[in-house]
């Protein structure tokens, strides 16, 4: 079992490279945040929090499965990693107009495969899902846990937001139903 040590000096245990079976167990709204290219630009995250069917052995957290995140912008943009998102979990393309009506939170819940690697940062490996892919047939279906605790980083990723004048994190939502099942 391989741990990082947290900058407040506690220790996490990290996900293994590879290839896992997976489910989006939840999203949270971060906050708005600077562009990157641009500082005049204002730009939605929401983080992305997947659970594997591999589980962590030994130590308090025995049993668990491992955690890997991912903080996306909030476009949906047809060559952005959110529509990439969307259309690896539903399994198929949508149309410009299609895309800006989806209810993001009709996500949770569904499985994936997502690869692993690990990206070396202040010298410590760090977990970073490098690609999803829609969950194949013949694989188990694994189970949202709803009821886990809000991982630390949100709390200090929300702690940078431009918007620290409001406690809701929730961003405009004039969204229409749209199938995105993907047949499981």
């Amino acid at each position: 079992m391989r741990t990082i040590q947290n900058v407040n000096g506690g220790s996490r245990i990290i996900c293994p490279a590879g290839t896992h079976n997976s489910v989006l167990n939840e999203i949270y709204d971060l906050g708005l945040f600077q562009g990157f290219d641009n500082p005049e630009e204002r730009v939605f995250k929401r983080g992305y929090v997947f659970l594997t069917d591999k589980r962590i052995k030994g130590g308090k957290h025995d049993g668990e499965p491992y955690v890997v995140s991912a903080i996306i912008n909030d476009s949906k943009y047809s060559k952005g990693k959110l529509y990439s998102l969307i259309r690896s979990l539903c399994g198929r393309e949508f149309t410009d107009e299609e895309m800006s009506a989806i209810d993001i939170d009709t996500l949770i819940g569904k499985p994936a495969i997502i690869e692993v690697t690990h990206e070396q940062k202040n010298g410590q490996a760090r977990p970073q899902i490098t690609k999803i892919s829609r969950h194949m047939s013949g694989l188990p279906v694994l189970q949202r846990e709803p009821d886990r605790e809000t991982p630390p980083w949100v709390t200090n990723y929300r702690a940078k937001r431009l918007d620290k004048s409001t406690d809701t994190y929730t961003a405009v939502d004039n969204s229409v139903a749209v199938d995105t099942s993907n047949g499981i």
